[in-house]
């Protein structure tokens, strides 16, 4: 009889602390707020308080002494020394371990995850049903376990509020103690016996779960060879095409301003592209609008307008939720649910409600039966269409992890945009990926991104990305720096930083000296067409000569050039048979310098060269495929690798020719290629 009621109370005390556990766990899994540690604490607190002070004041509470004895006879709460009252003890012993383990397993999900099921459509209903806790199973089903084994050992507790009573209360651990108080050790024996086993074989089973949840994230399938396949030309880019001849593109607006605590970003922007850029150095503020855009992060103060609806307004106070907000977002980690199949990933944010089997009474109910099975008919069918067009159907039933990343990669893309949305966000979709790969499936979406009618954001560190995109942002310090056509902005970047980011760039400070322009860093007196707004001389003006207010000039590596001594005459301007130049790559090696020419000599001073030209001296170079970088240092030899003062790419045969020559080599800066560069 003991072991009945013991297997019948932590079965019970088990359920109801299931339950309650799984929301508080998720709940506090996603709260932030004030009073976190403390709510926690006191959710923990009777897993570290004796049994007998845990029983005491559950026996204060509903005991004649405590606050539910002055309640009306009716209303009266009285289950001391009853069955139930074994139950509520196991309950409360028993929760904290059923709460700590849901919550740790709540925790340990991605974010991206949730993130990524709000973006499709879902509510937070389904993102806890679909995602939460199909993801926190095994951690809920260990706590279940130890919760199960903790209610069937409990002891103190139980003993002073349910008591000791043959064939209603007496659990197995009462059992067991008064068999020992009356001497009989046989009956103690039996009953410990069958309680550790019991207890040892729930904790086993606790930590099978586990095991075997680890065991199936490691059971890979043989790795696929990514194919090649001519999907993007099929005839769904053709009618998507046509679809987006047909339609006008919707025109974003954003003007918002996100406060962290040690970072700002305020940007304003309009754009009726259907491909837009977006470039920045890490830590821009980048993927922090596009988390704006998407409504993850909620700006403090601002505007979003998609086409003619309003996503956000702080002054009208409308904040669209994310499910609503017709914006998918592509994860740098593509963000698949790890417990869903290619094909249920692409289906997710799709009606996809299954028919009513019970018993339908009435013709409307076998109606909205009929209506929702062909609802989840044709959301299968879109899902199927959507992985046939990216070229996976025959991977419909494999899981992410039994998947390549470019296939990973496509799925995602796949499920954002079946969902037709208005505007998509892509961030950094290429970035998990090796460099053949990358360069084929960047081809690849974005031949897919042509035919696709809404608009994108593309955020990308990948500057041959960045340029086929039709507009580009530059963010810089979370502010907007630049916003025009990529081609525009590699050919005259503006400012200094864009430059930088916009690929490698020479950049020396510029002054008038004797009315000629003159590039201080590379002591060079230059001849360019373009208009420079400088001031006359430092000397004259020495508040204008802080970094703040200095203008500077700059020119990409694959634009300078070479004149061999043999062809340089200082009496003639720059030959026309200079070298030429291209691009950039690995490997290094140092030369050994000559030694330094005097520098009283009239030909090495700066102002006795010609514009744009200098003697320079090699001082380190990088071999690559079909390049060579060079550093080079100007008007002496460099003493180490590091001194140097421009970079220079060039062939491969003009560096088998450079190698003739002797030092000083000279270069020259085609004046049409220097760019005005301010801070």
């Amino acid at each position: 009889m003991p072991l009945l009621i013991s297997l019948k109370v932590a079965t019970i005390a088990t359920l109801i602390t299931v339950v309650l556990g799984i929301p508080a766990a998720y709940g506090m899994a996603r709260y932030a707020g004030r009073g976190r540690s403390t709510i926690d604490a006191l959710l923990l607190l009777p897993l570290v308080l004796p049994p007998t002070v845990v029983g005491f004041g559950l026996l204060w509470l509903l005991g004649d002494y405590g606050p539910f004895s002055a309640l009306p006879t009716g209303l009266s709460i009285n289950i001391v020394f009853t069955w139930w009252a074994a139950v509520l003890t196991a309950v409360v012993v028993a929760f904290p371990l059923m709460y700590r383990s849901g919550r740790a397993a709540f925790e340990q999900i991605d974010p991206a995850l949730m993130s990524a099921a709000r973006t499709l459509g879902a509510s937070e209903w389904k993102v806890f049903w679909r995602v939460a806790v199909p993801l926190a199973t095994p951690g809920v089903l260990s706590g279940a376990l130890l919760s199960f084994a903790r209610a069937l050992g409990e002891f103190g507790a139980t003993l002073m509020v349910a008591g000791n009573i043959p064939g209603k209360t007496q659990t197995l651990p009462m059992a067991v103690y008064f068999a020992v108080e009356g001497g009989d050790w046989r009956t103690a024996t039996v009953w410990s016996g069958v309680t550790g086993a019991i207890a040892l074989g729930t904790v086993l089973l606790a930590n099978n779960v586990g095991q075997r949840s680890r065991q199936r994230k490691k059971n890979v399938l043989p790795a696929v060879e990514f194919e090649r396949s001519d999907f993007w030309q099929q005839d769904f880019q053709q009618q998507a095409a046509n679809e987006q001849n047909n339609s006008q593109p919707l025109t974003l607006q954003v003007n918002i301003v996100k406060r962290l605590p040690s970072f700002t970003l305020s940007v304003r922007f309009r754009t009726t592209d259907e491909l837009v850029g977006v470039l920045g150095a890490s830590g821009a503020g980048k993927s922090l609008l596009l988390r704006c855009l998407t409504g993850i992060e909620t700006p403090d103060a601002g505007r979003i307008v998609l086409g003619d609806r309003v996503l956000f307004d702080s002054e009208r106070q409308i904040n669209v939720p994310i499910r609503d907000r017709k914006v998918a977002l592509l994860f740098q980690s593509y963000a698949l649910f790890p417990h869903l199949s290619a094909l249920e990933n692409v289906a997710f944010g799709l009606p996809s409600s299954a028919p009513h089997r019970a018993r339908l009474s009435s013709p409307a109910q076998k109606s909205a039966s009929r209506a929702s099975a062909s609802q989840a008919l044709a959301s299968q069918a879109l899902a199927s269409q959507a992985l046939a067009d990216v070229g996976l159907q025959a991977f419909a039933h494999h899981y992410p992890h039994q998947l390549s990343g470019g296939q990973q990669q496509r799925i995602a893309l796949a499920r954002a945009l079946v969902t037709q949305p208005q505007l998509l966000l892509l961030d950094e979709p290429f970035s998990a990926l090796d460099t053949h790969l990358r360069s084929h499936l960047a081809q690849q979406v974005f031949s897919r991104l042509r035919a696709y009618p809404g608009t994108t954001l593309l955020v990308s560190h990948h500057l041959q990305e960045a340029y086929r995109t039709q507009q580009l942002l530059v963010l810089l310090h979370g502010k907007l720096a630049r916003q025009a056509a990529p081609a525009d902005v590699f050919a005259d970047p503006q400012r200094l930083a864009i430059a930088q980011l916009t690929g490698p760039i020479n950049a020396s400070p510029v002054r008038l000296v004797r009315d000629r322009l003159f590039a201080t860093r590379w002591k060079m007196p230059l001849q360019t067409p373009l208009q420079i707004p400088i001031q006359p001389s430092p000397a004259a003006h020495p508040k204008n000569d802080s970094a703040k207010h200095r203008i500077s000039v700059g020119i990409r590596p694959q634009h300078v050039r070479f004149v061999t001594r043999t062809m340089y005459n200082s009496s003639q301007r720059l030959p026309q048979t200079a070298v030429k130049i291209t691009d950039s790559s690995p490997a290094t090696c140092l030369v050994s310098q000559p030694a330094k020419q005097p520098k009283n000599r009239p030909e090495n001073q700066p102002e006795n060269w010609p514009e744009n030209q200098a003697p320079c001296w090699l001082a380190n170079y990088r071999l690559q495929p079909d390049t060579v970088v060079l550093s080079v240092k100007l008007h002496s030899a460099a003493t180490h690798p590091g001194d140097h003062h421009l970079c220079v790419i060039v062939t491969q045969s003009d560096w088998s020719h450079l190698q003739q020559q002797p030092f000083p080599w000279t270069v020259y800066l085609p004046p049409e290629h220097l760019i005005s560069l301010r801070p």
